[in-house]
């Protein structure tokens, strides 16, 4: 019997494409059949009857409670309310196969299971900042302030307690819950990187195999096309690089709803020939994409911990970034990069131009070493006593 179920409203291969996605392959890797999975399908997989199902190689135990259609935009009803009803709706069979121990990283999740009588459950916040002052629906900003005490209440069933967060933001999250959520109680831990995958390799050879100009400063950054990744402080800071550098060329490597608004946006400022959206790529393509970069750029407005950064880290890259959560523990301003704190389009684009003189790759290579996924169950089982490593017999948090 499998040790702990892993629900997570993705299909555990492609979609829908984002960081928690990249985590729960990651866990899979980690820690293979010890993990059920739950979450949704995109394929001809049943819906409510667990089957086995080979994720990246590993044979698990899979329960799909809802087939979903692939889409880019926003759909009528969000993802984050059906997956809600579909986990209700599937409660039953997901308690069948006799797992009492659950890991997850999604408030909908939470809110659906929690009083399911869990021996242990561990919840893993992306992010510690309120996703509803920053909607994908502008209409659920309204939301805010009740998803959050509902948020806090659920939280007080959860055994373990990890946040993909550095020190600052636990302490301002903590200080939020006037003291329904202490600061102690959070343990952070951020996200992963498959170094197998993610590491330095020759950056002209990348440029030819993308199809990326060589002998040009390239600047890249990684994630949902998406109005919470600040790109509209993106595009301005690079239409004033360009006046300077006019040979530069971004890319946005990713998709989202908003990829119509920014492609308006670059061919508005004359940039349509210099800034490129990739669309979705697999991870040896977005790893291609970082190599093939000089610097990689990150405009968010607020962040888990990214997961992104920690990918252009373990590529040795230098980074320019907003001071989203990991910043801090990831970028040492003047060696590896610079941390822009101000949504300032002029200062951004000077810490860009000023990053492409940096010699940043042992910098940022030593800075990714932490996030190895080949230390992810080790870390995990640690302080969760379910997946604690079947060697170890030392006690754990719970």
């Amino acid at each position: 019997m499998p040790d702990a179920l892993l629900i997570e409203p993705c299909n555990f291969e492609d979609y829908p494409v984002g960081g928690q996605l990249s985590f729960a392959r990651q866990m899979i890797r980690a820690f293979g059949p010890r993990l059920a999975l739950v979450g949704i399908s995109t394929d001809e997989t049943p819906v409510g009857r667990w089957v086995k199902r080979v994720f990246d190689g590993r044979i698990c135990d899979f329960l799909s409670v809802g087939r979903w259609q692939k889409s880019v935009g926003r759909p009528i009803v969000p993802r984050r309310i059906r997956a809600y009803l579909d986990l209700q709706k599937h409660r039953r069979q997901i308690l069948s196969i006799g797992v009492r121990a659950a890991y997850m990283r999604a408030p909908e999740v939470l809110f659906a299971s929690r009083r399911w009588g869990w021996d242990s459950l561990c919840f893993h916040c992306a992010g510690l900042e309120n996703t509803l002052h920053m909607p994908r629906y502008r209409w659920a900003e309204w939301l805010a302030g009740p998803f959050e005490s509902c948020f806090l209440s659920a939280l007080q069933s959860v055994d373990l307690l990890l946040a993909a967060a550095d020190k600052i933001a636990i302490q301002e999250f903590a200080a939020r819950t006037d003291g329904r959520i202490s600061e102690g109680r959070i343990i952070p831990f951020p996200t992963r990187v498959d170094t197998d995958i993610f590491h330095p390799s020759d950056q002209a050879e990348a440029r030819k195999t993308l199809g990326v100009p060589e002998d040009v400063p390239v600047f890249v950054t990684v994630g949902r096309v998406n109005w919470r990744k600040g790109w509209d402080l993106l595009i301005e800071s690079f239409q004033r690089l360009s006046t300077s550098i006019s040979a530069a060329h971004l890319y946005f490597v990713g998709d989202g709803e908003d990829r119509p608004a920014v492609e308006s946006r670059l061919r508005a400022s004359g940039l349509a020939g210099r800034a490129h959206i990739t669309g979705y790529l697999d991870t040896p393509r977005i790893a291609a994409y970082l190599n093939a970069a000089n610097v990689f750029v990150l405009t968010s407005h607020f962040e888990g911990w990214p997961t992104a950064m920690v990918e252009a880290l373990a590529t040795g890259k230098a980074i320019v970034s907003t001071p989203v959560s990991a910043a801090a523990d990831s970028i040492d301003p003047g060696r590896n990069g610079y941390i822009v704190r101000e949504r300032d389009p002029q200062q951004f684009c000077d810490a860009m131009i000023e990053a492409l003189s940096l010699d940043a790759c042992a910098h940022s290579l030593s800075k990714s070493r932490p996030y190895a996924l080949n230390r992810l169950a080790e870390d995990l089982g640690r302080l969760w006593a379910p997946l604690r490593s079947q060697n170890d017999p030392s006690d754990s948090v719970c």
